[in-house]
């Protein structure tokens, strides 16, 4: 069910959470109506660059939801 603030819709929820001393990665998902969005935050000293890992969970993704409904991913 969709969420209202104030009379405005919300359209989508990007989580953002935290690194600790010892943890360099953090990714959080949270779905909402028809999507999931994913949020990482990381430790440039232990990771130089999440871009390629966000990428990388796009594309699971992807293929998860096209093995969930029974078709070739995209990107294939």
């Amino acid at each position: 069910m969709p969420l209202y603030l104030a009379g405005a819709r919300m359209e989508a929820h990007y989580p953002v959470s935290v690194i600790t001393d010892g943890v360099g990665l953090n990714i959080t998902c949270m779905s909402y109506l028809d999507g999931v969005d994913v949020g990482i935050v990381a430790d440039a000293d232990q990771l130089d660059d999440a871009w390629p890992l966000m990428d990388a969970i796009e594309r699971a993704l992807e293929e998860l939801h096209a093995a969930a409904v029974g078709r070739t991913p995209a990107s294939a």
